[in-house]
């Protein structure tokens, strides 16, 4: 996952959306919190402790720089680290992001919750609607699954 940028397939829109979307120390600590395993929507609000709307943001923002995917397990909404990204800065800047934080306290300690939360946290049907998941779980970028913005339990 590490290597350089080619420059012949990065475009000035591709590095300003990368960027924009790592700029933001919410979105960073989301992704260092993905970095471990998939999480639903309700786990990433519960570990913040931001309100939907603001999490539905960052999630959209992360989602359109091809830094996670999304998909939709019955009525449930889960994000996970894009493993093999299409654009190869977010490639490049996930590559570089394993390494980074990792003795930082705070995500730590939101890790440390994360684990003793654990399924729980939504009602113990979290763990159900991961079993249920669809073949590859992935629905591809947020944006061209129409599921970025849309988080926690769906109506």
């Amino acid at each position: 996952m590490h290597g350089k940028v080619n420059d012949s397939t990065a475009d000035m829109d591709d590095i300003v959306r990368v960027m924009k979307a790592l700029s933001d120390p919410g979105r960073v600590t989301v992704l260092k919190l993905l970095g471990e395993r998939e999480l639903c929507a309700c786990e990433i609000i519960r570990a913040l402790g931001l309100a939907q709307p603001t999490i539905s943001r960052h999630m959209r923002v992360l989602a359109d720089a091809g830094l996670v995917r999304v998909r939709k397990v019955g009525a449930w909404v889960h994000y996970r680290v894009a493993e093999t990204p299409d654009s190869p800065v977010a490639r490049t800047m996930l590559g570089h992001m394993c390494g980074w934080l990792e003795n930082d306290p705070a995500v730590s300690a939101l890790r440390a919750g994360l684990q003793k939360a654990g399924a729980q946290g939504c009602g113990g049907r979290l763990d159900k609607a991961r079993r249920l998941g669809d073949g590859d779980g992935e629905a591809g970028r947020g944006d061209q699954a129409g599921l970025a913005g849309q988080t926690g339990r769906i109506a």
